[in-house]
């Protein structure tokens, strides 16, 4: 049996892998916190209702419409807010259709009735406004509506 010497300068720790590893670690928590967020909108405050729940199974492919208010206070019109814009819903046809042509796209999957459209809105947003977003997407195709809300102490 033969005993061989260590050299003392190859003891330290290669610290690469862990620096790397955390950076991974780091990168992965950033992408899913953005996507976390990417569908609500901040200037949209949910109303409150008791018998707010979960859908009972994943949704597929769904459409996020946030309803609120435009910010000009002299307006005080209800817009949906999309990718950052405050679209009237006078000119949400032009946005749906555009969602439309997403979901039918090469990487959509075709049926419309696949997809399910929920409405955020503040409970100010008057229920012509909603039933107006409704109607418009119901004659672009769109079959499947939920209506989200908080439930009481969120």
């Amino acid at each position: 049996m033969t005993w061989r010497t260590i050299d003392q300068s190859s003891a330290a720790p290669d610290w690469i892998p862990m620096v790397d590893l955390a950076f991974q670690v780091v990168m992965c928590l950033t992408i899913i916190s953005s996507f976390e967020g990417a569908r609500t909108e901040e200037r949209v405050k949910l109303g409150l209702d008791s018998l707010a729940r979960p859908p009972a199974s994943k949704l597929r492919d769904e459409l996020v419409l946030n309803v609120g208010f435009s910010s000009d206070p002299l307006l005080r019109q209800a817009v949906v807010f999309d990718r950052g814009d405050e679209v009237p819903l006078g000119r949400i046809r032009e946005r749906l259709e555009e969602n439309l042509r997403m979901f039918e796209g090469p990487q959509g999957r075709g049926d419309m009735r696949d997809v399910s459209v929920i409405v955020r809105a503040a409970p100010e947003v008057p229920t012509g406004a909603i039933q107006y977003l409704i109607q418009t997407c119901q004659d672009l195709g769109f079959v499947k509506f939920a209506l989200k809300s908080a439930k009481p102490g969120e």
